[in-house]
């Protein structure tokens, strides 16, 4: 057995040196892999501010907090002990692509815990509330919009809520960064 080891040292301890070093550096692409491909690095706003990001131009215009228990909350049919968050931006394209398309943006609800997410929702579109946008107001961004428009996003939340609320927009091709807009 002495004389196997002793003939096969050099690989073992290639084998041993190997092993490790391959895990790590798979494991470190990979990593980094994730990353981009999810927000991790916020681009902060606030309230009054008014920020390029994603090729566009946004301004935070309102923010209303609808109660379930109101007259406006009945009406749209908001579930027992929630809210309708309800935060109007204006979007302003700036760069287009070869199509002449502007960036198409998702949009999520946050409630935060210092810097930290709490609690997180998406827009209340496929919620079975009836709420919409008013004429000349969008849902959602418009790539063929090339003049600037109001955007209108509703998030039902429960009631509990703090009004430590951000409102996340996302641009694909600007990961990992992302815009924070401070509501309130």
């Amino acid at each position: 057995m002495k004389r196997w080891l002793r003939a096969n040292l050099v690989g073992l301890v290639a084998i041993v040196l190997l092993v490790p070093a391959t895990v790590a550096i798979t494991f470190a692409n990979e990593v980094g892999a994730y990353n981009e491909t999810r927000e991790s690095e916020p681009v902060a706003m606030g309230p009054g501010d008014e920020v390029d990001y994603g090729g566009t131009g946004w301004k935070l215009e309102a923010v209303r907090r609808i109660s379930w228990a109101s007259e406006e909350g009945v009406e749209t049919e908001l579930p027992n002990a929630t809210d309708l968050v309800v935060v109007t931006v204006e979007v302003t394209p700036k760069e287009f692509d070869a199509e002449g398309l502007a960036s198409f943006c998702t949009v999520r609800l946050n409630e935060m815990d210092g810097d930290t997410i709490a609690r997180s929702w998406m827009d209340a579109t496929n919620d079975p509330i009836d709420f919409w946008p008013p004429d000349g107001v969008e849902a959602y961004c418009k790539t063929e919009l090339d003049d600037p428009y109001l955007m209108q996003s509703a998030f039902v939340v429960p009631s509990d809520t703090s009004d430590e609320l951000t409102m996340q927009i996302r641009v694909d091709s600007e990961l990992p960064r992302y815009l924070r807009l401070r509501l309130f």
